[in-house]
């Protein structure tokens, strides 16, 4: 727990609403270790992205084939 409250310190997000571009900042004693956490930050934020997309198709689909077989 006591990880999780240092990290959630070092590490902001932050959306321009004006633009739609988001904003993460890392915050760390080295910049390579800065970038790996904003890249595993990133990869698992796509892979979530990626599964909503999927689930999103999916539901769709399937409402569009019921109203077919009606």
């Amino acid at each position: 727990e006591a990880l999780f409250e240092h990290f959630q310190k070092r590490i902001q997000v932050e959306k321009n609403l004006e633009t739609g571009i988001t904003t993460l900042t890392v915050d760390t004693y080295d910049p390579a270790t800065s970038r790996d956490i904003a890249r595993t930050i990133l990869a698992a934020g796509e892979e979530r992205i990626n599964q909503l997309n999927a689930r999103a198709s999916r539901d769709l689909l399937g409402a569009v084939e019921k109203t077919e077989a009606e």
